[in-house]
């Protein structure tokens, strides 16, 4: 028999409890299993909406530097 340390058992119990939601005190309250179904789904799409939105700002500052560096380097060409 393999032994199995506290975090990795504590490990082991969140990852399945957090992606199976197995806590057996929501089966007995409906509501309260609705309730934190709907709070998870919110975290879940504010997280991904957060993430967008940066990612978006990122690429925006990134093409921003990328046209003005462009337009410094053919204005400069056009000089010479």
């Amino acid at each position: 028999m393999a032994r199995v340390h506290r975090g990795a058992r504590v490990e082991r119990w969140l990852f399945n409890a957090l992606h199976s939601l197995d806590f057996s005190f929501w089966y007995s309250t409906r509501p309260l299993w609705d309730i934190g179904i709907i709070e998870f789904c919110l975290g879940g799409l504010t997280s991904s909406g957060i993430g967008l939105w940066l990612g978006i700002k990122r690429l925006l500052q990134m093409s921003r530097r990328f046209r003005s560096s462009g337009e410094l380097k053919s204005s400069s060409t056009e000089t010479r």
